[in-house]
């Protein structure tokens, strides 16, 4: 089973706004290539699957 990092994010639309520290982790530490499944929430609620791509979350 492949491991899927789950963040905590900021949503404007369906873009989650990820903070330099955020993207760093996921790029450099776990190796997240472009496309890659994330799961996340936006703190009051919301949980959900999408992609990372330049840099952002997209809502999957």
């Amino acid at each position: 089973m492949k491991h899927v990092p789950h963040l905590v994010v900021r949503f404007d639309r369906q873009v989650g706004v990820l903070t330099d520290a955020q993207r760093s982790h996921l790029s450099r530490v776990l190796r997240i290539a472009e496309g890659g499944t994330v799961s996340y929430t936006d703190g009051s609620g919301i949980v959900g699957e999408g992609r990372y791509e330049f840099g952002v979350i997209v809502r999957g």
